[in-house]
């Protein structure tokens, strides 16, 4: 095999790595927020809230300004799909 290629399937292997990390930290997300949803369905509160919705995105966008167009995308598709398991039927 040549070098080239040892690296890149050792950056793959990295790739791999955090994909795996990604996934479950955006179930572990997903769950904390539909209980969320749960519990101010139950107290009769509104289930969206957009200034929050606003606030992850400015402070995740702050922290990593690089790819805050890819973040702002990212996350409010998880926000809608979130809010879209609790529409009623």
């Amino acid at each position: 095999m040549k070098e080239t290629d040892i690296e890149i399937e050792q950056l793959r292997k990295k790739l791999d790595s955090i994909d795996d990390s990604l996934s479950s930290l955006l179930s572990e997300r997903v769950n904390i927020a539909l209980r969320i949803i749960e519990i101010k369905k139950e107290k009769g509160m509104a289930v969206e809230d957009l200034n929050r919705e606003e606030q992850i995105i400015q402070r995740v966008s702050q922290k990593n300004p690089s790819v805050a167009p890819l973040l702002k995308a990212v996350f409010r598709r998880i926000f809608d799909w979130v809010k879209s398991r609790h529409q009623p039927l």
